[in-house]
C-alpha cells in the first residue's frame, strides 16, 4: 500500500483477527525500499516490539522476497499464500474449486484426484501450473486442516480491507505529521469499535430460541458478532452437548476417514465422466452392481433409520403403538354467530350472482315474477 506523500515510503500494516472475527492493526511499518534487508529489519523490529513472540500463521501474497524473509525471521510460524490470487489463474476453475477448497479432504486423496484432473485438463506440461502444484503445501487447505482456526485466514482480502480503511484517513501529498495524526485517529476508531463489540458481548445476553442446552452453552462461548450456530469442535462445545454429525454415528476416526474417502471417490469419478454419456452409463451400471452386492452382504443388519437417530439424540423411546391421540373437536350448544354483512358487500355479492331473465318485465335482474317491481307499480 503506497501513499503518494511528499516522502516516497511504503505503508505496511500488520493485520490480525480478534475474537470478534474483526481485523485489528497491531503494528505498521514505513519502508523506502521493498528488498530483503528492509523486510528483514521490519520483521525483526516487529518481533522486538512483541517480546520476540512469533505469530502462529503468516498470510502473504506470492512475493518471493517477502516469502524468503518470512521463512528466515519467523522460523516457528507457518507461512501461507493467498488462495484467491492462485485460484484466479487456473482455467476451468469449477473443477478445481470443488477439490481445492475442500478443507477436510485427506492429503493422499487430494493428490490423487488432482493428478487425474491435471491429466484430463492437459496441465501436466504447463510450467506455471507445475510450480503452483509443487508449492501446494503453502496454500491448499488440505495441508492446514491440522492447524487451529485455519479456516479464518485463506486469502489476503482482510489486508485489502485494512488498506481501504486507512485510505479513508489518509491525504495525498501530506506531511509526515499529518499522516501520524490521521493514523492515530484510525487506530482510535479500531479501539472504539472493539470496545463497542465487547460491550455488546458483556451486555444483554442472547435470547434463546430453543430449550436445548447446546444453544445455551453456545451463547456463553460465542461473542455477539459471531453468528450463533452449533459447532462440532470439541474445544468449543462440550462433549456432552455435541450433536450427531451424521446418520452413520461413527466413534472411530478411521471410520470417518473411510466414509469421506468413499464419498470423494464417487464424486471425483462422476466429475470425470460427466460429459461422456457412454462412460457415465457404464459408471451407473457399476455403482448399481456394487450397491446390490453390498445390500446382499449386509441384509442381516438392521439399517439405521431416522427414528433411531432421534431416539439416541433426545434419549427417548418411540412407542410402536400409539395410545394417546389428538382429541376430537366438540361443538357446544347453540348456533355459531355469523358476522353482519354490510350493504356494500351485499351489492357486490348480488352483482356477482348469476341472474335469470324475469318473465314479467323481461330484464335480467336478481328478482322473479312474484317479486318484480313492475307488479307493485301497476297496482299503485
Amino acid at each position: 500500500m503506497t501513499h503518494p506523500w511528499l516522502y516516497p515510503l511504503v505503508f505496511l500494516p500488520f493485520t490480525v483477527i480478534d475474537h470478534h472475527k474483526s481485523y485489528i492493526t497491531i503494528g505498521v511499518g514505513l519502508l523506502s525500499m521493498k528488498d530483503v534487508d528492509s523486510y528483514k529489519w521490519l520483521l525483526e523490529q516487529f518481533m522486538k516490539a512483541h517480546s520476540d513472540k512469533q505469530p502462529l500463521l503468516v498470510l502473504t501474497d506470492q512475493d518471493t522476497t517477502l516469502k524468503q524473509v518470512v521463512e528466515s525471521v519467523f522460523s516457528q510460524s507457518k507461512h501461507r499464500l493467498c488462495m484467491w490470487l492462485i485460484m484466479k489463474k487456473l482455467p476451468k476453475k469449477k473443477r478445481f474449486n470443488k477439490l481445492v477448497w475442500h478443507m477436510y479432504i485427506e492429503r493422499p486423496i487430494f493428490e490423487r484426484s488432482c493428478e487425474l484432473l491435471m491429466k484430463e485438463s492437459n496441465l501436466e506440461d504447463e510450467k506455471w501450473f507445475k510450480d503452483i502444484y509443487e508449492n501446494k503445501k503453502a496454500w491448499v487447505p488440505a495441508y492446514f486442516n491440522d492447524f487451529a482456526r485455519c479456516e479464518l485466514m485463506k486469502t489476503t482480502s482482510r489486508s485489502e480491507s485494512i488498506n481501504s480503511f486507512f485510505n479513508t484517513y489518509s491525504e495525498t501529498e501530506s506531511f509526515f505529521l499529518n499522516f501520524m495524526m490521521n493514523y492515530d485517529a484510525a487506530i482510535k476508531k479500531q479501539c472504539y469499535t472493539q470496545r463497542e463489540l465487547d460491550h455488546k458481548t458483556n451486555g444483554p445476553k442472547y435470547s434463546w430460541r430453543s430449550p436445548h442446552m447446546i444453544e445455551q452453552h453456545a451463547a456463553k462461548v460465542y461473542t455477539s458478532k459471531v453468528e450463533l450456530k452449533y459447532d462440532e469442535k470439541e474445544d468449543v462445545i462440550s462433549v456432552k452437548y455435541q450433536l450427531l454429525r451424521d446418520r452413520f454415528d461413527e466413534e472411530d476416526e478411521e471410520v470417518t476417514k473411510l466414509v469421506n474417502e468413499v464419498f470423494l471417490n464417487v464424486e471425483t469419478a462422476l466429475d470425470i465422466v460427466r460429459h461422456d454419456k457412454q462412460k457415465l452409463a457404464c459408471l451407473a451400471e457399476k455403482t448399481e452392481f456394487l450397491l446390490n452386492e453390498v445390500k446382499s452382504n449386509c441384509s442381516s443388519e438392521k439399517p439405521i433409520t431416522n427414528s433411531d437417530i432421534l431416539e439416541k439424540h433426545y434419549d427417548v423411546t418411540i412407542l410402536e403403538e400409539v395410545e394417546i391421540f389428538v382429541p376430537e373437536v366438540q361443538h357446544n350448544k347453540g348456533s355459531r354467530k355469523k358476522r353482519l354483512i354490510g350493504e356494500v358487500e351485499k351489492a357486490v355479492m348480488n352483482a356477482q350472482m348469476k341472474t335469470r331473465k324475469c318473465s314479467l318485465c323481461g330484464k335480467r335482474e336478481p328478482h322473479s315474477r312474484r317479486s318484480c317491481q313492475s307488479i307493485f307499480n301497476a297496482q299503485n
